[in-house]
């Protein structure tokens, strides 16, 4: 990765691993030098990032407001981890373009089949309770890959549509995308 890296772009990739909290500047070197490259700051949408600001500080709020009484921290905490690692996330994803996304979406419509298979058929899925595999444990994160899937499926279909835009109405078609929806 150090060989894509110039000055200024090194600068960027150690600003986002700081926010990120990865020590190791590799992992996010070429996703970050792909984003920063091509992305203008001029179209982010601010007013949407102070929209969700908003709702997940009044959602940690709300959560600490019903467990208060109780003592108990656990929930609390593992909000705001998650509203943390989301925010990350959405920054880091915000910045990929999508014509990127929309090139690789049989890739990902493969990753999002094998780790809902993954779930489902090995002992990494873990029920929660309802003796239905819906869970991936990693360590002390619990993943629920379904709502992985959904964001994919709005991928993979949109792709899929704009290919055969112009037969959309022909029953092959049809059959392929509710094939795809599986």
């Amino acid at each position: 990765a150090d060989k894509y890296a110039n000055e200024g772009d090194a600068n960027k990739v150690e600003w986002v691993c700081r926010i990120a909290g990865i020590g190791n500047k590799a992992i996010l070197a070429t996703v970050v030098m792909f984003a920063f490259q091509k992305y203008k700051f001029r179209y982010f949408n601010f007013k949407l990032l102070l929209f969700v600001v908003f709702l997940s500080v009044t959602g940690i709020l709300i959560i600490r407001s019903a467990t208060l009484s109780t003592g108990e921290t656990g929930t609390f905490t593992k909000q705001i981890m998650g509203v943390g690692i989301g925010m990350a996330a959405m920054l880091i994803v915000s910045m990929i373009d999508y014509h990127w996304i929309m090139k690789m979406y049989m890739v990902v419509y493969a990753g999002i089949t094998i780790i809902l298979a993954l779930t489902r058929f090995t002992p990494l899925g873990t029920a929660a309770g309802t003796g239905a595999k819906r869970w991936i444990d990693i360590g002390p994160i619990r993943i629920q890959p379904s709502e992985f899937a959904k964001v994919a499926l709005v991928v993979v279909l949109a792709q899929f549509f704009n290919l055969y835009h112009e037969r959309i109405n022909a029953l092959g078609v049809v059959a392929a995308s509710v094939v795809l929806v599986g």
